[in-house]
């Protein structure tokens, strides 16, 4: 049987920015859901309203921090991946660049949310 395909990335390469994906995207986004739900299991006063909804919209911009995080970290192994596998010898070259993948990205979050998640890819 003939070997085509060869896939040159090695363990040591990848686990690093498996750690660094840990620590900034999934870490995070459990940190961020354990907040919102203790923040969503107090009982409301009537003064808090508004010191609630200011916390609401830290949430959401932790979220989309932690977001735009995950998209460049996964922007950046399916690079490395891409730039280790071989067709006959023949080695594949990634020009994408992270400016055009989040404007892709956003692009596709506005037509979801224009179309009320129609759009959505799934």
């Amino acid at each position: 049987m003939k070997d085509y395909f060869k896939f040159t990335l090695k363990g040591e390469n990848l686990l690093p920015i498996w750690l660094i994906y840990l620590v900034f995207a999934v870490f995070p986004t459990i940190y961020v859901q354990v907040l919102s739900r203790s923040m969503n299991q107090q009982p409301h006063q009537a003064g808090e309203v508004f010191q609630k909804l200011g916390t609401q919209f830290q949430i959401l911009g932790w979220i989309l921090i932690i977001m735009i995080v995950r998209y460049a970290i996964t922007f950046f192994i399916a690079k490395m991946s891409i730039e280790h596998f071989e067709y006959k010898n023949t080695s594949f070259s990634f020009i994408g660049k992270f400016g055009q993948f989040m404007g892709l990205l956003l692009l596709n979050l506005l037509f979801t949310i224009i179309s009320f998640g129609i759009y959505s890819p799934w």
